[in-house]
């Protein structure tokens, strides 16, 4: 029997915001799917206890081209690059393009 997940959703105004929740994550990655004529980039998790999934979210009209956000935790700065570097600083999140999905609040359908 499958238990029912209750989801929130947060949208956040920056990159940087969006960013700061996605580091924080054991598995960071930020999902990217295109509604309308913009662009969402979203990220979730779920609170085991509560079972209860929290999608944070950010819209824009542009779509990144580089495949990864870097964000420099010693400047706390955030950028965009298409390779992997080995500075110590840095935390690499991969941006997937979705094709569909049925985690996102039905208004940003």
């Amino acid at each position: 029997m499958m238990t029912q997940v209750d989801s929130k959703s947060v949208e956040v105004l920056t990159w940087e915001d969006l960013t700061l929740m996605v580091v924080q994550m054991p598995a960071p990655v930020i999902h990217r799917i295109k509604r309308g004529k913009e662009f969402v980039y979203f990220t979730y998790f779920q609170l085991v206890p509560a079972r209860t999934m929290v999608i944070y979210y950010l819209r824009s009209n542009e779509r990144i081209k580089q495949r990864f956000v870097v964000y420099d935790r010693i400047h706390s700065s955030v950028s965009f690059g298409d390779k992997l570097t080995t500075g110590p600083n840095l935390i690499h999140v991969p941006i997937v393009d979705v094709k569909k999905e049925d985690v996102l609040p039905k208004k940003l359908i």
